[in-house]
């Protein structure tokens, strides 16, 4: 059985990051009120681009940020803890 966090850095991996933010979004353990509020709200500019652009957004600034925040406390631990393992 995989993890959400397998399933996500696989989406990631293959390039589908609404998936990938989808799923990172409900995650809480590792991240900051802050991190996860960007991975919300990168998931959201995906599927509601017009209505964040409305209110003054960037949703590719915005999304670019949540992915940055996926690599660095997603991708990054889970690799690091994957190897040590092995």
């Amino acid at each position: 059985m995989k993890t959400k966090v397998k399933q996500a850095i696989e989406f990631y991996q293959n390039g589908d990051i609404k998936k990938a933010l989808g799923f990172a979004k409900t995650f809480r353990i590792g991240l900051t009120k802050e991190e996860r509020s960007q991975l919300v709200r990168g998931y959201e500019c995906i599927i509601h681009r017009a209505f964040y652009e409305s209110i003054g957004k960037n949703p590719k600034e915005e999304i670019e940020k949540a992915k940055a925040i996926f690599e660095k406390r997603i991708c990054e631990p889970y690799e690091t803890a994957k190897g040590a393992v092995s």
